[in-house]
């Protein structure tokens, strides 16, 4: 995989987790479940897993973390960009923002398919993970 070019596409520094590059956003806003304040990244992270097949292409998996008014143009995106939507839940009964999320898979290109993806993430409201865990 060419790693520095879906890095540059996504802005975004991704990681090596075994075979899988990684790539990991966070909410901007602070999320409280019920009286609880989660620390960034527990459970309101966009992620993007690309699995190298093999001359620049890789099967691509994620999740997407948005906000209800978020949800039909960051959908509207992946699918222009290539992904499959798998589906569409939500994780917490009390969490403020709410906060929906969408699994996808794409296979092709990865450069191309990191592109069709940042044009969703800047869709919603989310910074990169410092320390690339996620």
């Amino acid at each position: 995989l060419d790693t520095a070019a879906i890095d540059a596409a996504l802005g975004v520094k991704g990681y090596f987790d075994e075979e899988i590059y990684k790539c990991t956003y966070v909410r901007r806003e602070t999320i409280a479940d019920g009286h609880l304040m989660l620390p960034p990244g527990l459970g309101a992270t966009t992620s993007a897993n690309f699995q190298p097949l093999g001359g620049g292409r890789a099967a691509l998996s994620g999740d997407l973390v948005m906000t209800a008014q978020e949800v039909q143009p960051a959908l509207v995106a992946l699918r222009r960009g290539g992904a499959e939507l798998v589906e569409v839940h939500h994780h917490n009964l009390t969490d403020d923002p709410r906060l929906f999320f969408v699994h996808y898979w794409a296979v092709g290109d990865a450069v191309r398919l990191s592109k069709g993806l940042r044009r969703a993430v800047d869709t919603t409201n989310v910074v990169p993970m410092s320390g690339g865990a996620g």
